[in-house]
C-alpha cells in the first residue's frame, strides 16, 4: 500500500479524487486539449479542474461541460488571435464613422486636455464576446462548484500583486481576467479589483488544487524555460520573459505537489502563435501518451469512467435560437435607450438566432463608445431575457492624426479633436485641421438617435490651386484657385449602418480665381458667390474595406435646388441631380471586378452657375464642389452642365496588401441633357499599383487619354481627407 502526495492511500478499492491543473502559456495552451483527448480516450475524467491564463480558459470551458473533442472543434472554428485584437467589423461601423473616421492613423485619449496612452493592445472585448457566447449555458451559475466539474482559476491583483483565486462569479469574466496578458489584453475589473494574467504570480496552481481536496493531481505544463538575450528579438518575447521569471521559480515548488507531471514540448512557439493549433494539440497528445503508463498505474481500472459517465448538469445549448421576450440595458449613462436599441436592432418578442445576438454585440462595440459589452441569458416569464451589460469608454475626448500627399493638394498633416456627448446625449463633435500647402477645415456634429432620425451639421473649408479646365478652344491649360466654404444642416436616418437617407439645407460660398496669364473667355475672376438651397440625398456604403475593396457598394445620390444666389452668371433658380457609384464584384480570391458610374444632370433651363457645375478629371477622392474623378485627365480638367460616366476596373490582389489595377472609363458630356447621346467625348485608361500601408493607401497611378494623346502620372499616400 502506498500514498498519493495528497495523503490518500492507494489500493484497488479506493478511487482518488482527481484534480487536473493546466498551466498558462498563451497559444501554447492548445496543448491542453491534446492532454484532455488522451485522458478521455482512456476514460479518465478529473473530479476538479484548475488553471491559469490559457489553462484557465481551456479548463473553464471543459468544466462547463464541453468535451475534449468539442474543444478541439471550437479552437479550429475560432480565430483567437483575431478575437484578442477585436477589430471593429466595418459593415457594422456607424455610417457617420465610415464617412468621417476612417482617415486617421493614430488615436489617443485626450481627457482633461492631457494625452493618455492605452492600457493594452486589446481591451479584451473580442475574447470576452467569444467566452460569453461559449458559456451561455452556465450564465446562471455563480458558484463554480456547481459546474459540471468544479473549477477555479488564478488571477493577479494589479495594484497589490496578490494572487486571487477565482471560484465564484461570472465564468467568462473570470477566465478572461486570468488570461489578461499584460499589455496584450487590458486589465479586467472584477469585484472592485483590477486583475491581470494569473501567470504573473502563479502559472501552475497545484498547491491550490491540493487545498481544494484533490488526492491525485495531474498537472499539464506548457511553459518554456527562460530564453537567452539572443532569442528575445520581439516585444512579445520580452514580455513573455518578464511574465514568466517568477513563475519559473514557483514551478519547482508546485511540481512537488504534483503526482503526474506532464510537460508538453512547445519549444519554438510563443504565446501569440494561435495559427499553430494543430501541432500544439498534437504535442499535448504526445506528452500525455508518454505518461500514460504512470497514469494508468495510479488510477485503478474500476476508477476509470465510461465515456457516458460525464453527466452534464447544465446542457450546452445545441439549438441555434431562443425565444426572447425582453431586453434589459445596464450601464449606459450617456446614451439613450433609442440609440442603444437602434444599434442592437432586435425586435422582441420573437425567436432570435444566437448569431444575431452576437451580431448585436458587434454592432454596439463597433460604435467605439463601449470598452466592454456582455450579454446574459436570463429566464423570463414566457421565454428569455437578454441582459446587455455595458461599460462605457471612460474617455470621451480624443486626439487623432493623419497624413496625406497627392499631386493636387500636396502634403497635408491632419489633426482632429473628437468629443463625444457634448451638448447632447449620443452626440459626436469632430473637428479637423489640415495643415500643409493650403489650410483646410472640417467640422462635423451629429446627434445619433439610432432608429429614429438623427440631426447633424457640417462645415468645411477648402483652398486648392491646380492646373486644369481648358479654355473653350482647348488651347490653354489654365491655372485656377478654388476657395470653398460649405455648410450643411440635415436630418438623416440610417438602415443597418450601411444606408443613409436625409434632407437638409446647404450654403456654399465659393471664390474661383484665374491665375493664368491667359484670360479665359468663359471663366473670369468671379469673386465670391453664394448659393443656398435645400437638398435630398441617399448614400450606400457596405464595402468590406475602404481601400481596395473586394466586395460591396459605395454609392450616393443628391438632388439640390438652388433657391438663392448672387452669382451674376445665372438669372434664375437652378437645380441639379447627381449620382456616383462603385460596385465591387469578387471573381475569386484574388480578382475583383469594379464597375463605376456617374451621372450629373442640370434640371433647369439655364446653365448651372460656375460654382455649382460638374468638374471631372484626376484620381482624387477629396470632395470639392461637384467634383468627380475621371482617369486619364488632370484634376478638374473637364467642366460641364451634364454628363454620364461609365468605368470598369479589374483589381488583382498580388499578395497581402498589394494590388494591381487596370482601368478604363468613358464620358459623355454636354451643355444640355439631349447632348448625352454617345460615349465618345472623353476616354481614359491606365494602370495602378496600390499598397494598403499602415499610413493609408500608397498609390502610383498612370493614365492615358486618346482625346489629347496625353498621359498623367499621379502619386498618393495616406487616407483621403
Amino acid at each position: 500500500m502506498t500514498l498519493f502526495l495528497g495523503g490518500q492511500e492507494k489500493n484497488d478499492s479506493i478511487c482518488p479524487t482527481i484534480g487536473l491543473v493546466l498551466s498558462g502559456g498563451g497559444a501554447k495552451g492548445y496543448a491542453h486539449i491534446g492532454a484532455l483527448k488522451v485522458l478521455e480516450k482512456n476514460n479518465i475524467y478529473p473530479d476538479r479542474v484548475g488553471g491559469t491564463s490559457m489553462g484557465a480558459i481551456i479548463g473553464g470551458l471543459y468544466a462547463s461541460g464541453y468535451t475534449a473533442e468539442e474543444l478541439d472543434s471550437i479552437v479550429y472554428n475560432i480565430d483567437l488571435g483575431e478575437a484578442i485584437l477585436s477589430p471593429r467589423k466595418r459593415k457594422m461601423i456607424p455610417f457617420f464613422d465610415k464617412k468621417y473616421a476612417e482617415k486617421y492613423i493614430l488615436q489617443l485619449p485626450f481627457d482633461n486636455f492631457k494625452i493618455k496612452m492605452p492600457h493594452a493592445i486589446s481591451k479584451g472585448q473580442g475574447t470576452n464576446k467569444v467566452l460569453t457566447t461559449l458559456t451561455r449555458h452556465v450564465h446562471s451559475v455563480n458558484d463554480f462548484e456547481q459546474l459540471s466539474t468544479p473549477f477555479y482559476c488564478i488571477a493577479t491583483d494589479l495594484e497589490t500583486g496578490d494572487q486571487v483565486i477565482l471560484d465564484k462569479g461570472f465564468l467568462a469574466h473570470d477566465i478572461l481576467a486570468s488570461g489578461a496578458f499584460p499589455t496584450l489584453v487590458a486589465p479586467q475589473e472584477i469585484g472592485g479589483r483590477l486583475l491581470v494574467d494569473g501567470g504573473v504570480v502563479n502559472n501552475f496552481p497545484v498547491k491550490e488544487m491540493r487545498d481544494k481536496g484533490a488526492d491525485l493531481v495531474i498537472g499539464v505544463d506548457v511553459q518554456d524555460d527562460n530564453v537567452s538575450r539572443e532569442e528575445m528579438k520581439s516585444i512579445t518575447k520580452i514580455l513573455e520573459q518578464i511574465a514568466t521569471l517568477k513563475s519559473q521559480e514557483n514551478l519547482e515548488f508546485q511540481k512537488k505537489h504534483t503526482d503526474i507531471f506532464i510537460n508538453a514540448n512547445v519549444e519554438g512557439y510563443g504565446v501569440t502563435d494561435f495559427d499553430a493549433k494543430k501541432d500544439l494539440i498534437e504535442r499535448g497528445v504526445t506528452a500525455t501518451e508518454n505518461k500514460l503508463d504512470t497514469i494508468l498505474k495510479l488510477i485503478p481500472e474500476h476508477c476509470r469512467k465510461p465515456n457516458t459517465f460525464r453527466t452534464i448538469k447544465h446542457d450546452i445549448h445545441k439549438q441555434d435560437s431562443l425565444v426572447v421576450t425582453s431586453i434589459e440595458l445596464i450601464g449606459a449613462e450617456h446614451y439613450t435607450s433609442d440609440y442603444l436599441l437602434g444599434k442592437i436592432d432586435i425586435d422582441v418578442p420573437q425567436e432570435i438566432p444566437y448569431n444575431e445576438i452576437v451580431n448585436s454585440i458587434d454592432r454596439l462595440y463597433a460604435t467605439g463608445n463601449f470598452s466592454q459589452i456582455d450579454f446574459l441569458v436570463r429566464d423570463d416569464l414566457y421565454g428569455k431575457r437578454i441582459v446587455y451589460q455595458l461599460e462605457e469608454e471612460k474617455s470621451r475626448m480624443y486626439l487623432k492624426f493623419g497624413l496625406h500627399y497627392d499631386n493636387v493638394y500636396k502634403t497635408g498633416f491632419l489633426t482632429n479633436l473628437t468629443v463625444k456627448n457634448i451638448f447632447w446625449k449620443n452626440s459626436f463633435l469632430s473637428t479637423d485641421v489640415i495643415l500643409g500647402d493650403k489650410l483646410r477645415f472640417n467640422v462635423n456634429y451629429l446627434i445619433d438617435n439610432g432608429a429614429k432620425p438623427s440631426f447633424g451639421v457640417n462645415y468645411s473649408y477648402r483652398d486648392v490651386e491646380f492646373n486644369g479646365i481648358f479654355d473653350e478652344a482647348k488651347l490653354f491649360d489654365l491655372e485656377y484657385e478654388f476657395r470653398v466654404h460649405n455648410f450643411q444642416a440635415f436630418i438623416q436616418s440610417t438602415l443597418f449602418d450601411r444606408y443613409a437617407f436625409g434632407l437638409g439645407l446647404e450654403y456654399d460660398n465659393i471664390k474661383i480665381k484665374n491665375n493664368s496669364l491667359v484670360v479665359d473667355s468663359d471663366i473670369t475672376n468671379l469673386g465670391r458667390n453664394n448659393y443656398f438651397g435645400p437638398y435630398l440625398y441617399t448614400k450606400i456604403d457596405n464595402r468590406d474595406q475602404p481601400n481596395f475593396a473586394k466586395k460591396g457598394v459605395l454609392a450616393s445620390a443628391k438632388y439640390k435646388w438652388i433657391v438663392a444666389s448672387n452669382d451674376e452668371t445665372t438669372s434664375e433658380t437652378n437645380s441639379y441631380f447627381k449620382v456616383n457609384s462603385e460596385f465591387n464584384f469578387p471573381i475569386n480570391k484574388n480578382f475583383t471586378f469594379k464597375l463605376n458610374g456617374g451621372l450629373g444632370l442640370t434640371l433647369s433651363d439655364e446653365d448651372l452657375p460656375y460654382g455649382q457645375q460638374f468638374y471631372l478629371g484626376g484620381f482624387n477622392e477629396q470632395s470639392l464642389v461637384n467634383y468627380q474623378k475621371f482617369y486619364g485627365y488632370d484634376f478638374m480638367e473637364i467642366r460641364t452642365n451634364n454628363y454620364i460616366l461609365l468605368g470598369g476596373n479589374l483589381q488583382y490582389n498580388l499578395f497581402k496588401n498589394h494590388y494591381i489595377n487596370g482601368f478604363m472609363n468613358v464620358l459623355s458630356s454636354g451643355k444640355e441633357i439631349k447632348d448625352l447621346s454617345r460615349y465618345d467625348d472623353h476616354f481614359g485608361l491606365g494602370v495602378q499599383y496600390g499598397y494598403n500601408s499602415p499610413l493609408g493607401p500608397l498609390i502610383f497611378n498612370y493614365a492615358f487619354t486618346t482625346e489629347t494623346e496625353t498621359s498623367t502620372f499621379n502619386i498618393g499616400l495616406g487616407f483621403w481627407f
